[in-house]
């Protein structure tokens, strides 16, 4: 079809989705159609996040009462001695049962955490800094972090 002179695409494409007719079925499976693409197509937000100062505080009362923090010597990288920082995951006596590695303890908080945030990237930017500042016993008594925005 060729574009008259004179008339813009936009209003082009509106006349012609005027005159568009399909019947209840079509428009069912159409709207099904446009639905499960725009549902595989939507990008994770990976904007700044603003952190609340709540969700630190429950996440934390979760580490101090399940989890000591401690430290072991490994050999790093570089192959020079380095520390490593693990936790002890606390029976309900207050003995530990396992040691686990920060990234095994990072995926625990996911997992435990699932429901907190709708965002995957949002969650795992929260509880990796949350993590990071109570190892460093950096998070304040407000629930305040070394860093508000996390990007």
């Amino acid at each position: 079809m060729k574009k008259p002179d004179g008339i813009k695409t936009e209003q082009l494409s509106h006349k012609i989705m005027k005159k568009l007719i399909i019947t209840e079925g079509q428009a069912h499976a159409l709207s099904n159609i446009i639905g499960q693409n725009t549902q595989e197509k939507l990008p994770e937000k990976s904007g700044p996040y603003i952190v609340n100062p709540e969700n630190v505080l429950l996440v934390k009362k979760y580490l101090d009462s399940n989890f000591k923090k401690g430290q072991i010597e490994n050999i790093g990288p570089d192959g020079f001695p380095a520390k490593v920082r693990i936790v002890g995951m606390m029976s309900s006596n207050g003995d530990i049962l396992q040691n686990l590695g920060e990234m095994q303890l990072e995926d625990l908080l996911i997992e435990k955490f699932k429901n907190m945030f709708i965002d995957k990237i949002e969650r795992q930017k929260f509880l990796h800094q949350v993590l990071d500042d109570w190892f460093n016993d950096k998070i304040g008594m407000f629930g305040n972090l070394s860093v508000n925005i996390l990007k």
